[in-house]
């Protein structure tokens, strides 16, 4: 049934002038996303039924033009585009 579910988060800077931490917190039945150290959005049973983060995933980072979620391309479009990414960590709780 493959559907999504975000939001989108106006900022009062340019996100490409700049590194910035992009975080998830995953802990059972609830994702909490951060940026910067400030929580943006969670994601809860109640958002997808059954819930598929208790069972093991892996990430992908890619750089996504297009879409449903922001839509196409248009003329004032700048590519190309690249992602610069200066870590991945990932921790588990124990």
């Amino acid at each position: 049934n493959h559907q999504y579910k975000g939001t989108t988060k106006n900022l009062p800077f340019d996100l490409s002038e700049d590194f910035h931490v992009f975080s998830v917190v995953r802990s059972k039945d609830l994702l909490r996303f951060y940026l910067d150290g400030q929580q943006y959005y969670s994601f809860t049973p109640a958002d997808a039924n059954p819930f598929p983060f208790n069972n093991p995933f892996f990430v992908i980072l890619n750089v996504a033009i297009g879409g449903k979620f922001d839509g196409n391309p248009d003329a004032s479009t700048v590519l190309p585009q690249q992602m610069q990414v200066d870590y991945v960590r990932h921790y588990e709780y124990r």
